[in-house]
């Protein structure tokens, strides 16, 4: 699955030319676990001089290590050429030149972000591999989940199909773009549903900056780390009704859509500091899911929907098989 997030998310980020050269996809398909491999306690004696310290230590050995720098350089080995054609064509053709419509042309157009005459390309690079985190990790698992959830739910993969075939009866050509996206309401209350079940049970972290009181007497002192019980939220009979904990796709159809973030729904967090990423990342899933639905019939060898692992409260997508049949 990572494969194909990584080339959705290259041809978002790049355009379709770089989604389709194998070597510039390595960062897209190996960044976060090279990442996940340095992040080790940092040196006792830090964290005894002063706390900020261990977070630095940690920032820099990731920024500074081998295989960042090894990311690095295939990003800025391909993309140099790609920035100086497209600066050159610019200047060469002005308001006649026909301009990607990709996120590192919206880059190359921020004069904030961008000098033209003097590119920056190892902050660029450093940039990019941002947003890889960001971007590639947390959506491969939230995909993974939903293949899985239509492959166990047969009755609602064909619901999914029929909406599929309707809107793209609109859509001779089988493109997939915004409009047709935002027409996909059982798909959406779908993957919001998929959203609700694969959250870990603690999450939202925060740190009290003062002492804070609730309305019972209960108090979380100044510099408290706490986190929300999530299933408190997600399993709640008085919003969700008498099944909470049973999987229905179509729940929030005539509700709320996947990205709506609420007291009732935290998977993106909540208030200012919730995930911006959210809409990009729904997106991307259910295009996937689109096409996945449109060439194949997906299924298990059991017929059900298998388990996730569960560790420390977080749930892993099953490392079960799937089978994909050409529909004809």
């Amino acid at each position: 699955m990572i494969s194909v997030v990584a080339r959705a998310v290259t041809r978002m980020l790049f355009g379709e030319k770089f989604c389709k050269i194998e070597e510039f996809l390595i960062p897209f398909k190996t960044l976060a676990q090279d990442i996940s491999k340095l992040i080790v306690s940092p040196p006792s004696i830090l964290v005894h001089l002063h706390p900020l310290l261990s977070k630095k230590w940690i920032v820099y050995k990731n920024r500074f290590s081998k295989s960042t720098r090894k990311h690095k350089e295939i990003l800025i080995r391909y993309l140099t050429p790609e920035i100086e054609e497209r600066i050159n064509m610019e200047r060469k053709l002005g308001d006649q030149w026909e301009r990607p419509d990709d996120v590192l042309q919206a880059i190359l157009d921020d004069p904030k972000l961008i000098d033209k005459n003097a590119v920056d390309y190892d902050w660029l690079a450093f940039c990019i591999l941002t947003l890889i985190v960001a971007s590639i990790h947390t959506t491969t698992q939230f995909s993974s989940n939903m293949v899985f959830d239509m492959a166990g739910r047969p009755k609602a993969q064909e619901e999914l199909l029929k909406e599929q075939q309707m809107i793209f009866r609109d859509f001779p050509h089988g493109e997939i773009d915004y409009d047709s996206i935002q027409r996909m309401v059982k798909m959406d209350s779908f993957l919001r549903e998929s959203f609700r079940m694969a959250t870990s049970s603690l999450s939202v972290p925060h740190k009290a900056l003062t002492t804070c009181t609730f309305s019972n007497g209960y108090q979380v002192p100044k510099d408290r780390h706490c986190t929300a019980y999530i299933f408190g939220a997600h399993y709640d009979s008085e919003f969700l009704g008498q099944d909470p904990h049973e999987f229905n796709g179509f729940r929030f159809s005539d509700r709320e859509t996947s990205t709506k973030i609420g007291r009732n729904f935290l998977t993106f967090g909540l208030g200012r500091h919730a995930c911006p990423g959210r809409y990009l990342a729904a997106n991307q899933i259910k295009a996937i899911a689109a096409v996945l639905l449109r060439k194949y019939k997906v299924s298990t060898p059991s017929g059900d929907r298998p388990p996730d692992i569960v560790i420390g409260g977080v749930p892993i997508p099953p490392q079960s098989e799937v089978i994909f049949e050409n529909r004809a």
